[in-house]
């Protein structure tokens, strides 16, 4: 028992000291997904892209469900028979296409509006309109408005 309370007691102390003012990064408001307005249930993922979304200095998560209509929720995934050309099972930035497609199709998809924002893709800066930027397959995106959070990085390890 006395043992306890002497690691209580570090414990505590160890939380104590000097106040920092250096910003931690959270997690931003992440709208909700939307139902998709056409799907179709013979829809199979033939490409995947990873997308990381960026907004003055917080991360925002892309939801599960984009493109998913009458989706089953199973923890953080989402899972439904009826879907867009492209959707997300899991709120981890992983689209999954039917076809590749565009950063356009995804906000579209996922009724939102496009960021006034910078983009790279698989690591090079994207200097055309941001609707244009291809979702191909195996592609990394990042996506940042405003001032950048992390280093941009080329690549994105795929789960199998």
């Amino acid at each position: 028992m006395r043992r306890s309370g002497v690691v209580l007691l570090l414990l505590l102390l160890a939380g104590c000291g000097q106040a920092t003012t250096t910003r931690v990064p959270t997690i931003a408001h992440t709208p909700p997904a939307r139902e998709p307005l056409h799907c179709s249930d013979v829809a199979r993922a033939s490409a995947r892209a990873h997308v990381e979304l960026f907004l003055r200095g917080d991360i925002v998560v892309i939801p599960a469900g984009i493109g998913i209509r009458d989706g089953r929720r199973d923890g953080a995934y989402v899972r439904g028979g009826c879907r867009a050309a492209l959707w997300t099972e899991e709120p981890t930035g992983l689209v999954q296409m039917a076809r590749p497609a565009t950063l356009g199709a995804l906000f579209a998809t996922w009724r939102r509006p496009l960021p006034r924002a910078q983009a790279w893709l698989d690591g090079r800066r994207w200097h055309g309109p941001l609707a244009r930027l291809p979702l191909d397959d195996g592609a990394q995106v990042v996506v940042q408005e405003g001032r950048p959070l992390a280093p941009v990085h080329a690549a994105y390890t795929f789960p199998p």
